[in-house]
């Protein structure tokens, strides 16, 4: 019963990621319940050190409390932008106008992209907690230590990110 549920929730977690394509689908699913029988049978660590998993994990959080911090200041300065421009306080000349909002728009999508960011350490912590980090979500593979030292998010091993990164530009 507990295999069932993981694995439904790694499926509902791939179907809030954009998907590959849709005729992936069922290697999804399939890709959700062999990691869900691996993380049963052994750790998802597997032969990764106690004292990396927590090192590791000191990362994610580290990199997250950074993450939050540079996303609030941006939407305060966005805030304090917004004021100023609904205050009048914007000049009349129309290029300074176009400047401050060229530069409000740039804040507002490097926000966006900590944001996605922050939502990415989130889920590797999650995984952390459900036993399944360290697993390629596509394959069911395990993750190279190396990788993960890397690139402490990432969901999959290196040959997958590879095969989705060439299917998404061709």
């Amino acid at each position: 019963m507990v295999l069932k549920k993981k694995a439904k929730k790694l499926i509902k977690a791939k179907k809030s990621v954009k998907p590959v394509k849709a005729r992936k689908a069922g290697q999804i699913k399939k890709a959700a319940k062999k990691v869900a029988r691996k993380s049963a049978a052994a750790p998802a660590s597997g032969k990764m050190s106690r004292q990396d998993r927590e090192k590791i994990r000191a990362t994610l959080l580290e990199e997250r409390q950074r993450l939050l911090g540079d996303v609030n200041r941006l939407q305060e300065d966005n805030l304090q932008r917004s004021v100023r421009e609904s205050s009048g306080a914007l000049s009349g000349d129309p290029s300074e106008n176009v400047d401050e909002e060229y530069a409000r728009s740039f804040s507002m999508a490097i926000a966006s992209n900590k944001q996605e960011a922050l939502q990415e350490i989130d889920e590797a912590l999650d995984r952390m907690e459900e036993g399944t980090y360290g697993l390629c979500e596509i394959c069911g593979e395990k993750i190279p230590q190396k990788r993960l030292l890397a690139k402490p998010s990432a969901r999959t091993c290196l040959k997958c990110a590879e095969q989705m990164e060439a299917e998404q530009r061709g």
